[in-house]
């Protein structure tokens, strides 16, 4: 899946994944992110970003957390992250939107990023600092981060309102 940043604000940037379907993944074995970042001139660079914690379920969300180091000294254990929440079945962004980025507990246009004219759902959330992974309570996130403060988030954990998916009728004609 392809990434794109965008500044939201000065110290959040929004991630957005391409769209995906689960026919996407027809004779293949998964999905994977390739977590090389793409700029508005289709450049792609890598800096070091890895996916250092496990991966959790919060309504039909898979919500993940990358780092990237500090780029002046690598190995020391500063730098900033991404919260990202993805369709756990594709691999690509949701459907809907799971961010209030502009902290109004409303989830409409205002937390989504226009690309090429169009409002699309963000992915994830990018902060210039890093972070544990998240707790949930309700609809809020809470991020522990790594200067000892907690930021909130209130985001919209739907569900999928996971069902019956088929059905198939049986006959017995032996009895």
């Amino acid at each position: 899946k392809i990434l794109l940043d965008v500044a939201v604000s000065t110290d959040v940037t929004a991630r957005v994944i391409e769209e995906g379907a689960r026919e996407d993944l027809v004779g293949k074995q998964g999905w994977f992110i390739d977590l090389y970042q793409v700029a508005s001139n289709g450049s792609r660079s890598a800096l070091g970003e890895r996916m250092i914690t496990q991966n959790q379920f919060q309504g039909s969300a898979l919500i993940g957390n990358t780092r990237i180091p500090d780029a002046s000294d690598p190995c020391a254990p500063s730098g900033r992250g991404v919260i990202m929440s993805i369709d756990p079945f594709t691999g690509a962004r949701l459907a809907d939107t799971y961010f209030d980025l502009d902290g109004d507990s409303s989830f409409d246009n205002a937390d989504k990023v226009q690309i090429n004219g169009v409002w699309t759902v963000v992915s994830g959330i990018g902060l210039n600092t890093g972070f544990s992974n998240p707790s949930f309570l309700d609809s809020k996130m809470y991020i522990p981060t790594d200067d000892g403060g907690i930021r909130d988030l209130d985001i919209n954990p739907f569900t999928s309102g996971a069902g019956r998916t088929s059905w198939r009728e049986l006959i017995n004609l032996g009895n």
